[in-house]
């Protein structure tokens, strides 16, 4: 046997036993990174599925197996995201080895779950063909897809679900949408309509959140079953509470069917009950990195116990994450913190920008996918009452930013100081390192191009200009973060200096700070310039 093969099933058995023992995925981030970035994917997958064939399969190999493809998989996710060329074809070599060798008769129901799982963990759609492969599955073992709604052992499914995940409907609804992920978009309502017919509350207000689902169909099911629910079941009012709070989230043609549901629901439910009483304790946000990606953190406490909420804003897709951490003591809320300070430049910020950036990337949400179930419980913990899509200014905020300095430190010659500072940044804020473009169409302008200089100049004179907006927005938006944290900084002047130039139409080819995005582009691309 190879020695690369041999390494991966003993890495597969260890991690497989660990799991077994109670260890967590994020365990095994790093070793999981190192094979995505030594090529080992295509060879993890071959192993996996020469495992899954085996008539007396090893079940801690296969649980090592997908554990490992999850962190390799949302690995090459983040770097094909971020523009490489060679992660994005990796992915989907991955995801043909698994179209045509995962749908094998001789492979089980549970290892072509455990492989969808690990796509949808990576926060990727598994391939059609696996998901109508596990779709046959169901249809033939019955149960979660019964097409029975009150077939007793689809209750007895949701029973365990809900003693397992506590009766938390947020737990639930990402288990839910976990495995709804592994099945094709037509074979999902009928799941979601299983869930309404059940007799346990949070697995009724589980199904709630599918209102959220970026599938238009499963969304406007979920409506039917709520409004013909309301009569019999009637929904409580928590639930009530929460799809009023999603609605400003929604498209014009969602708001409207969310209406009709909303009319029926409350003819039969109860008066809205009082949000937590949690106090929120801090506020924190990490710079925005070149990918347009920024997290935002909230701390709370109520009585003896803290917990820890945590919201993603991304440009192209608004709130695209969020989770909460319940149950913790104050040191594991420090120590987390912590980490995300010395890890990602986290600050701390005020609950109004907290609540400005979430409302600013709503907007985006709206235009496209809904943000995810989760972003609810988040602002629940917090007391936060509706919050709504508004679309801020970055020029204005340019403005209230450096309203109030002194002349000497806001005139055109303090913008000549801060770009010239501009190739320092870096090592002040390390985030910066990520500000440079990438992606397929900027590797299609600069790939033809025979010189270093002739890239430079298509940079700064086409590239950069046609993607203006977008760097006002990194540049203001992590401005007024880093002047919350300590308005002293020269650093959050700078940024918004030259925000402030890039606002008013300064041509890049004449901004330091410009030409220090063109560099790294040029540098990023260097090692995969062949591929």
């Amino acid at each position: 046997m190879a020695r690369a093969q041999k390494g991966l099933l003993e890495l597969a058995d260890l991690v497989g036993r660990a799991v077994g023992d109670g260890a967590a995925m994020g365990d095994f981030r790093a070793l999981g990174e190192l094979v995505a970035r030594n090529g080992g994917g295509a060879e993890l997958v071959a192993l996996l599925i020469t495992e899954a064939r085996k008539p007396s399969q090893s079940q801690a190999r296969m649980v090592g197996f997908c554990v490992i493809l999850t962190v390799v998989l949302d690995e090459l996710r983040l770097s094909a995201n971020g523009g490489s060329i060679s992660a994005a074809e990796d992915l989907r070599l991955l995801r043909i080895m698994t179209s045509e060798r995962m749908g094998a008769d001789e492979i089980g129901e549970g290892s072509r779950m455990m492989v969808a799982r690990a796509y949808s963990d990576a926060g990727l759609d598994p391939p059609r063909a696996l998901q109508e492969a596990i779709s046959r599955d169901l249809d033939t073992s019955s149960g979660l897809s019964a097409s029975d709604a009150g077939d007793s052992l689809g209750e007895r499914f949701f029973s365990g679900m809900a003693r397992e995940l506590r009766h938390d409907p947020y737990r639930v609804h990402k288990e839910m949408a976990t495995q709804l992920a592994s099945l094709p978009a037509e074979k999902r309502p009928p799941v979601v309509a299983a869930m309404f017919s059940s007799m346990e509350a949070c697995i009724r207000e589980a199904g709630a959140g599918f209102l959220l689902d970026p599938d238009e169909g499963v969304a406007e099911a979920v409506g039917r079953f709520l409004s013909d629910l309301a009569p019999s079941r009637p929904v409580d009012s928590a639930t009530v509470a929460r799809l009023g709070r999603m609605r400003p989230w929604l498209s014009a043609s969602r708001q409207v069917r969310l209406d009709q549901v909303l009319l029926a629901c409350r003819r039969h439910s109860g008066p809205p009950g009082a949000l937590p009483s949690a106090v929120c304790d801090r506020f924190a946000a990490t710079p925005i990195d070149g990918a347009g990606a920024q997290s935002l953190f909230v701390v709370t406490r109520s009585s003896k116990k803290w917990a820890l909420g945590s919201v993603l804003a991304k440009a192209r897709s608004g709130v695209s994450d969020a989770w909460l951490g319940s149950g913790l003591m104050r040191v594991e809320v420090d120590d987390m913190l912590a980490e995300v300070r010395a890890e990602a430049d986290g600050n701390k910020v005020s609950r109004a920008y907290f609540e400005r950036r979430i409302s600013h990337a709503l907007r985006v949400n709206q235009a496209s996918v809904p943000p995810p179930f989760a972003l609810i419980q988040v602002l629940e913990e917090m007391g936060a009452g509706v919050i709504g899509p508004q679309t801020i200014d970055p020029a204005e905020m340019c403005e209230d930013l450096l309203a109030g300095l002194p002349p000497g430190q806001a005139d055109e010659e303090a913008l000549r100081r801060a770009d010239a500072a501009s190739p320092d940044w870096e090592r002040r804020l390390s985030t910066i390192s990520t500000w440079f473009e990438a992606g397929a169409d900027i590797e299609a302008e600069l790939r033809p191009l025979k010189s270093e200089a002739k890239r430079r100049a298509v940079l700064l004179e086409s590239v950069l200009p046609a993607r203006r907006d977008r760097w006002i927005e990194i540049l203001v938006w992590t401005a007024a973060a880093l002047k919350e944290a300590d308005p002293r900084t020269v650093l959050w002047r700078e940024l918004a200096l030259v925000a402030r130039a890039l606002a008013r139409g300064d041509k890049m080819t004449t901004l330091t700070s410009m030409r220090e995005v063109g560099r790294r582009t040029l540098s990023a691309r260097s090692p995969r310039r062949g591929g």
